[in-house]
């Protein structure tokens, strides 16, 4: 078969569908990553052949206008529901309309027999739908955006007397300029391959395909250090690679959290960027600053770990079985914490809790209270039943094989 994937912007959208992307090159298929220019060069450190498509578009500056763009309100009424939703998908369209004609154009002369796009990457159904391929979803985490619109689809008649539905009215306008017919099931795709365990879903109704979480964090590097036991429990904390990036700040609060973990007795490894480093001052003695590291190379040592709640920590700590405790920001933040705190993993706090009493507290706990570190393992069970990504490559062969013909071929 022919494969393409079709990704979001940032490099952290990309890491997930990786080890897939790998499978399916290994099964000797031909495998295509069709991304905006500027994420070429990780589609290509990660081995994998990329289709620049589109002109770059200023995500980033975008979100820095307006924080309030990734922001969700957790049971919110429809009215909030509706206006986040706007207030989002003007930076989801802007994206897409900056890349979609190309990506059209990319596999109409390539012809893909399958499709399989980031949820929010809506190019990459309307290309499939183009030339008749098959298309997958590739989830990074819980489905949020499915769930919002599938808790809100009830009350889909109160939605004109707001404005009509964004989401519907803009993409039924980009299936118009390619000739094509807006089917609303579209937006959930034919498949929808789930890397999340059962316990951390939220109740979505798609045609799921699941698969286990394989960790990518780009190209990495050993240090020798991390070859000896640590002496004392070691304690993750990251901010995450994308914050100051997307935002210009911090989403954790990193000195609260500094201050809090610098009193305990044990190791506390920071990772981050170079543009993180000069924004921390007063460094603890028990804490390690490193820069660029992996972490499905580092939490397999650690105890717990701290973190904003972004999707590609949040499984790579549990598929090691590490107790986390999230600080999260931004909406899928908030429903990577809400979920994992569900399962008993990990322990969840909002920004304005998180000062450093309730975070030395929390990480305490973590690492005292035994039911933490079994729920993690259970979490980590249960993410290893899960088929892995060349046996999920398997089923799409059979799935996609028993698809009708498609036209003109």
């Amino acid at each position: 078969m022919r494969v393409m994937f079709a990704t979001w912007e940032g490099a952290t959208h990309l890491f997930p569908a990786v080890p897939l992307g790998w499978s399916f090159y290994a099964a000797g298929h031909d495998v295509r990553v069709a991304c905006h220019p500027g994420l070429v060069d990780r589609v290509v450190e990660a081995g994998l052949p990329a289709a620049a498509v589109g002109k770059d578009y200023d995500v980033a500056g975008r979100i820095k206008q307006d924080p309030t763009q990734l922001k969700f309100t957790q049971n919110a009424p429809l009215e909030t529901v509706v206006a986040e939703m706007r207030r989002s998908f003007a930076l989801l369209s802007g994206f897409n309309d900056a890349v979609v004609g190309d990506m059209v154009a990319f596999a109409r002369r390539w012809r893909p027999d399958l499709v399989i796009w980031d949820p929010i990457m809506f190019g990459g159904v309307v290309a499939a739908r183009a030339v008749g391929a098959a298309d997958a979803r590739l989830l990074w985490g819980p489905d949020l955006f499915t769930h919002r619109r599938q808790t809100v689809h009830p009350k889909i008649s109160q939605l004109a007397a707001m404005g009509g539905n964004p989401v519907l009215d803009w993409l039924g306008g980009v299936y118009q300029q390619f000739g094509l017919e807006f089917d609303e099931n579209d937006l959930i795709g034919r498949w929808t391959i789930d890397p999340c365990p059962p316990s951390m879903r939220l109740p979505v109704q798609c045609d799921r395909v699941p698969m286990r979480y394989v960790p990518y964090n780009g190209p990495a590097v050993a240090p020798d250090w991390l070859l000896d036991p640590p002496a004392r429990p070691r304690i993750c904390l990251t901010p995450g690679t994308s914050s100051i990036r997307l935002t210009g700040a911090d989403t954790l609060p990193m000195e609260a959290a500094l201050h809090a973990l610098g009193g305990l007795d044990a190791e506390v490894v920071v990772g981050l960027t170079a543009a993180h480093r000069g924004k921390l001052t007063n460094i603890p003695a028990n804490v390690r600053l490193v820069e660029a590291m992996s972490f499905h190379l580092l939490l397999p040592t650690c105890s717990a770990v701290v973190h904003h709640g972004g999707a590609g920590t949040t499984m790579t700590a549990a598929v090691h079985g590490v107790p986390q405790l999230v600080i999260p920001d931004v909406a899928d933040q908030t429903t990577n914490a809400k979920q994992l705190a569900g399962t008993g993993a990990g322990i969840s706090l909002l920004a304005d809790e998180a000062d450093p009493d309730a975070i030395r507290d929390s990480v305490t706990r973590l690492l005292g209270d035994e039911s933490f570190a079994a729920a993690a393992t259970a979490l980590q069970e249960e993410i290893r039943q899960q088929p892995s990504p060349p046996e999920v490559v398997r089923t799409l062969e059979e799935l996609v094989s028993a698809q009708p013909e498609r036209s003109g071929w």
